[in-house]
């Protein structure tokens, strides 16, 4: 079968298109043809940092819908010609891929295989921080990336919270994308000369109970700035570069504030939730199929991944990258 195999921690250049020999069935596991593969900011980083899921040379890749060929010893449920969309640690960049029954789903009808491969990371990862980290009475919430795959699963599973939506991006088209996606305010952060006075604004001079950071990078002291007393700042992602947290703002060392840090990972809130995995997929999934989430697709090959994570890296990308095998 065709894969791309990440041979190396470095740049693109260490993603190389192959001919590999197809995984087997695993006991629990289902086997399936690929038909779309979900591209994530995980790949990205998995290239450029490593992954402690995925031994080198190996195939990167998490989000992948396909019919099933075959079904593992122990799996009931499933069977062969089965749509399904499926969480995996790995090997999600190929033509056929081994995932675990725990963490996969049938995609029902007027899904398309694309939407759903929009569903994994990205709508998991909404999914949970909305879980773990929105309390039902909060004022506001401030979400980077707002353009984004989880931006967009953000704006569709806030839609119904009472509290003021308030999105960051970094351009005027990805402003205009998030304000359809569903967030009431958005600030485009290399418009604004001061974001934090603009949060403010936002939020009536009171700053925001809670911001969603996918972003880092040297204004990320900025997410302190932007809370109320009591506030928290969740960061999930460093698409801006990792943040220096020996560099933390007087506003949260101020103990009169009494402001929370979290740092959050998918592959941790899985590992002690994995009962909670398919329901919350089935959850997601009708959601698409209600055509409650307006995601952009950007359809590419396979043997595009490579530019596809440049894209990515450029932040030039809006919604979901989703190849075809």
């Amino acid at each position: 079968m065709r894969a791309m195999i990440q041979t190396a921690i470095g740049g693109v250049e260490v993603l190389e298109l192959a001919d590999v020999d197809e995984p087997a069935v695993e006991r629990g596991g289902l086997l399936l043809r690929a038909t779309a593969i979900g591209m994530n900011f995980h790949d990205v980083e998995a290239r450029r940092r490593g992954d402690p899921g995925m031994v080198l040379p190996g195939i990167p890749g998490t989000d992948v819908v396909g019919i099933v060929q075959e079904v593992g010893e122990g799996v009931t449920g499933f069977a062969p010609g089965d749509r399904i969309v499926a969480l995996t640690r790995s090997g999600g960049y190929a033509e056929y891929v081994s995932v675990r029954a725990q963490t996969a789903v049938r995609v029902p009808d007027g899904v398309s295989d694309q939407l759903a491969a929009c569903a994994p990371t990205a709508g998991l990862s909404a999914w949970f921080l909305r879980r773990e980290f929105l309390a039902p009475d909060a004022e506001s919430v401030v979400a980077y990336a707002a353009a984004g795959a989880v931006g967009h699963w953000l704006g569709a599973l806030l839609r119904e919270h009472p509290g003021r939506k308030i999105g960051i991006v970094s351009s005027p088209e990805k402003a205009d994308q998030a304000k359809r996606a569903g967030y009431d305010i958005v600030l485009n952060r290399t418009a604004e000369l001061d974001l934090v006075r603009a949060v403010r604004r936002a939020t009536w001079g009171y700053g925001t109970d809670l911001v969603l950071d996918a972003v880092a990078g040297p204004r990320f002291a900025d997410s302190f700035r932007m809370l109320h007393p009591g506030g928290t700042v969740v960061l999930y992602g460093r698409a801006g570069g990792v943040p220096r947290l020996d560099e933390m703002p007087e506003a949260f060392l101020d103990a009169r504030r009494n402001l929370g840090l979290h740092t959050w990972f998918l592959t941790r809130a899985v590992a002690l939730n994995v009962k909670a995995i398919n329901p919350a997929l089935d959850e997601l999934l009708a959601l698409l199929a209600a055509g409650a989430v307006e995601m952009p697709l950007l359809e590419l090959q396979l043997s595009e991944a490579p530019h596809a994570q440049r894209l990515m890296e450029s932040g030039s990308t809006v919604g979901k990258v989703v190849f075809r095998p």
